[in-house]
């Protein structure tokens, strides 16, 4: 079983968080620990093992990346812990973003600040524009989607993720 099984949705980008949310609530009440406080030892750890479960599921689909990440994994798209290579300028942009967040971080003001932060949300919308149809469809599979595509996008949107992390945990106020 995975967690799109779980929750009884299709394998997609497109979910319904509020039926996510009352799914959740569903399968937590029904396989809570505490409900098998008297059961047999097996059946108090599966119960601990869906729940567990149950929380990881929420989470991966609820998180736009971490659904993306866990359908490509599905997939066989991507693998856990892969290397993947990202082009060189793809890089060299990434680069200069670093050494922007590090001068604003010693000396940068606000205005410097919106100024990297729009840069990213522009590299961020040009990552997403060519893969947009394959977020937007009710269902996934291997037929209809480009996987080099998505993979690619993956892996650069995690890099992308973790420099936006990093400049928005300088500014509060975000």
């Amino acid at each position: 079983m995975d967690y799109f099984e779980l929750y009884g949705i299709e394998p997609s980008m497109q979910i319904d968080r509020e039926q996510i949310q009352k799914k959740y609530y569903q399968l937590s009440r029904q396989f809570h620990p505490d409900h098998f406080g008297l059961a047999e030892d097996a059946a108090r750890e599966e119960a601990l093992q869906m729940s567990s479960f149950i929380n990881e599921g929420r989470q991966v689909l609820q998180t736009p990346m971490l659904r993306l990440a866990y359908l490509l994994r599905q997939l066989g798209v991507i693998e856990e812990n892969e290397k993947y290579t990202l082009a060189p300028d793809f890089l060299m942009d990434m680069m200069e973003f670093n050494e922007q967040f590090m001068f604003l971080k010693t000396e940068g003001n606000q205005t410097q600040y919106q100024v990297l932060l729009n840069q990213l949300n522009e590299t961020e919308e040009n990552l997403r524009t060519p893969i947009q149809p394959y977020l937007e469809l009710p269902q996934w599979n291997l037929d209809i989607l480009n996987p080099a595509l998505l993979k690619d996008y993956y892996y650069k949107m995690k890099y992308l993720e973790r420099i936006k992390d990093n400049l928005k945990a300088l500014n509060p106020l975000d």
